[in-house]
């Protein structure tokens, strides 16, 4: 006879084999007699499909669903093997970032964006209200708010009311670079229309960087602010003509297209305003609305369903209008 485990002959009363020590009859109702140990299977490639599947699922973030699902199915009916278990894990994970973790971040996703635009919306009010009271402290010294430009000896607009109060943003550095008797975009001057400067800009105006030079605010031509008269004027209006209240008077207000914050000519007419919030060029990216400054300093939130009678009121400073807001 011959050893179930080596294959070698052995005598017929062998308790064990003398080659390999097996004994004889433990083996022998283990195996068939002069049957040559079978060598250990090895995977049938399920296992290393799933695990493949499993780790295209997660380079693919969740693998859209149905690829994990495939590689988990494939890891089950493989046969037992670390390739195998590998491919469950990952699958398995997989799987669950898509049915579960997926739709959880769904959810929470508008509730983020929500939180952002209404700190942006903050910021934006912030920068309203410092363009506003630095209205209040040039009143302070020159008696009479900054007029919508000043011009040249041919009535020519020079520069914006927006470059007048760079002192009192915080800009004075800037302030005293630029040439007040030269044109906003004369040779020397244009090398400052891309300053970035923080106060002019709303946070959520997808159209202008931040950063770059564009400007979201404006102030109404006509009305609030009047263009200077003569070269040397650097005053417009005071509170004796704002005969409708401070506090009922629109300073600032925001436009969705942004432009050069040197430019004197950017500001809109009564007419533009009329258009509504969100209807024309006035407006915001704000949700519903726009932020308005007013003379008084304080800043509020416009709604696009304002009633426009209210707002031409608003906008006028001595219209004697009855505005019940």
């Amino acid at each position: 006879m011959f050893c179930s485990h080596c294959g070698k002959e052995l005598q017929e009363a062998a308790a064990f084999c003398i080659h390999c020590g097996t004994p004889i009859e433990q083996r022998q109702q283990m195996e068939p007699l002069g049957e040559l140990p079978t060598q250990p299977q090895t995977g049938d490639g399920k296992g290393t499909a799933s695990m493949v599947c499993g780790i295209i699922s997660w380079l693919t973030c969740g693998g859209f669903f149905v690829l994990p699902t495939i590689g988990l199915v494939l890891a089950l009916t493989a046969r037992r093997s670390g390739t195998a278990t590998a491919g469950i894990c990952l699958n398995a994970t997989a799987l669950f970032l898509v049915v579960i973790v997926g739709p959880m971040i769904a959810l929470l996703l508008p509730a983020v964006q929500a939180s952002r635009e209404a700190a942006r919306r903050v910021m934006c009010m912030n920068n309203v209200k410092q363009i506003v009271l630095a209205f209040q402290i040039y009143h302070d010294k020159h008696d009479a708010f900054p007029p919508l430009y000043t011009v040249d000896e041919e009535g020519n607009p020079l520069h914006s009311w927006r470059v007048l109060i760079l002192p009192y943003i915080e800009q004075n550095a800037l302030y005293n670079q630029i040439r007040l008797d030269e044109p906003w975009d004369s040779a020397y001057n244009q090398q400052f229309h891309d300053q970035m400067i923080m106060v002019y800009q709303c946070p959520s105006n997808k159209l202008a960087p931040r950063g770059s030079g564009l400007c979201s605010f404006v102030a109404i031509a006509g009305e609030g602010f009047v263009p200077a008269e003569n070269a040397k004027q650097i005053t417009g209006n005071g509170l004796k003509e704002i005969t409708d209240g401070t506090s009922n008077t629109i300073a600032v207000i925001e436009v969705r297209e942004p432009f050069c914050w040197m430019d004197p000519t950017a500001d809109v007419t009564l007419d533009e305003l009329e258009n509504g919030i969100n209807s024309g060029r006035v407006g915001s990216f704000h949700t519903g609305g726009c932020n308005v400054g007013f003379f008084d300093g304080s800043v509020r939130f416009f709604a696009n369903t304002i009633d426009l009678t209210v707002l031409r009121a608003l906008a006028t400073p001595a219209g004697g209008e009855s505005v019940s807001r």
